[in-house]
């Protein structure tokens, strides 16, 4: 029967609405049911009155149910923005400035994080050239000063080392290809890895070529993705300037920031403007859709929240199990938590989503403004510095209108 009534709620609301607001309105009622089934011997007895066919008061009862989820659902959406700005840290501004230092500190972390990748991607491109020519030198000293010797029974331990590192996508530090060049060298100074039909020959020598070649330029392409990262986790976590008290909203000002700083694109006033461009595209279903995700995370954060503390102050008067009220008092607290992270997870895909609208249907917005597209992009920042301008402060509009004929 609930299905048969989801089916035919889909078509009175958008699928976007049931997943960010009834879903969640469901979830709820039946999380609160549940409790007070457990807790209630009063409305256990009265389920206990209800017969289990389908006689029209049960059906009545069970519409006038629906009926007040959906209802409760029309209402939690006309708040989701509401809700979604709470968890953005839309707070009173002495909590602000009792948050935001932690963000803050996070945010250090960050950009200290970007400048050690960074040094060390330094360090290591310095020294690959370097640590090549100390190799070779002191394989030509091993070839002329011992000719007809080479003893090398097996790999040394720094080169075992610096591969079980490789083997499981470890960092390995320029101190480490060091270390392991340092003791490789010794050896072949005192061995020649040329000798001919030597198996310990074939060894030195493909221990010398792998450190040489392959170790160091893992080491190189390793840190290299760690810069990458840490620069991208830089510019999808925080914005340029301001901090906000929580990491939502941290990201959701990254993008705005992303957009001013790449192309001059004011997301706070062509905001609108860009989803009319979008409309009617695959990809704005795709945002949608992430947005009704989103939502749908966030009402459920909200309404969890609301649910666990209610029942821990009606558990803690009308407390007839110890067990039942330490399960809500700690199972509530973590049920949030992990709903939280969720949230910020589902914010990272969401901004990015945003960060693409902007990369692929910005110049639709000029184009529905009728305004020409920009030759290359330092007249395209000053065509959005020029727009901005216009509709923020109502300055002269100094751009030539473009008016293209119908297809």
């Amino acid at each position: 029967m609930l299905s048969t009534v989801l089916e035919k709620l889909e078509t009175l609301f958008s699928k976007h609405m049931l997943l960010g607001a009834f879903y969640p309105i469901l979830v709820t009622v039946f999380l609160n049911l549940a409790l007070l089934h457990h807790t209630s011997p009063g409305f256990r007895a009265w389920l206990a009155t209800r017969a289990p066919s389908a006689t029209v008061e049960t059906l009545m009862s069970g519409s006038v149910l629906v009926f007040a989820i959906a209802v409760g659902a029309f209402f939690l959406s006309t708040i989701a923005l509401f809700l979604r700005r709470l968890i953005e840290g839309l707070w009173p501004a002495w909590l602000c400035r009792k948050i935001a230092p932690l963000q803050r500190a996070e945010l250090d972390a960050i950009e200290t994080q970007v400048t050690k990748a960074t040094e060390f991607r330094r360090e290591l491109r310095e020294l690959e050239s370097s640590l090549d020519n100390g190799l070779n030198k002191a394989r030509g000293k091993g070839r002329t000063n011992f000719a007809t010797v080479c003893v090398y029974g097996q790999s040394i331990k720094e080169i075992i080392d610096l591969r079980h590192k490789r083997e499981q996508d470890q960092l390995i530090s320029a101190k480490d290809l060091t270390d392991a060049a340092a003791e490789l060298s010794k050896v072949l100074e005192t061995n020649n890895a040329d000798l001919p039909n030597s198996a310990h020959a074939v060894r030195l020598d493909t221990d010398a070529v792998d450190l040489g070649e392959h170790l160091v330029t893992y080491a190189t392409s390793r840190a290299v993705d760690d810069v990458i990262a840490a620069h991208l986790r830089r510019q999808a976590e925080f914005g340029d300037q301001i901090v906000e008290p929580t990491a939502p909203g941290n990201m959701m000002r990254a993008v705005s920031s992303y957009a001013q700083r790449r192309y001059g694109f004011n997301m706070d006033l062509l905001w609108t403007r860009l989803q009319h461009a979008m409309q009617g595209q695959p990809f704005y279903q795709t945002v949608l859709g992430a947005k009704a995700e989103l939502d749908s995370l966030i009402a459920l954060f909200w309404l969890t929240g609301v649910t666990w503390v209610a029942w821990w102050f009606v558990l803690a008067f009308i407390v007839r199990s110890s067990a039942t009220f330490l399960l809500v008092a700690l199972a509530g607290p973590l049920v949030s938590w992990a709903l939280y992270r969720l949230v910020v997870a589902s914010y990272r895909s969401f901004t990015d989503l945003l960060r693409a609208s902007v990369d692929l249907y910005r110049f639709e917005v000029l184009k529905g403004l009728h305004l020409p597209l920009p030759e290359g992009p330092s007249s395209e920042r000053r065509t959005w510095e020029t727009v901005a301008l216009h509709n923020a402060y109502g300055e002269e509009l100094t751009l030539p209108y473009e008016h293209k004929a119908p297809p």
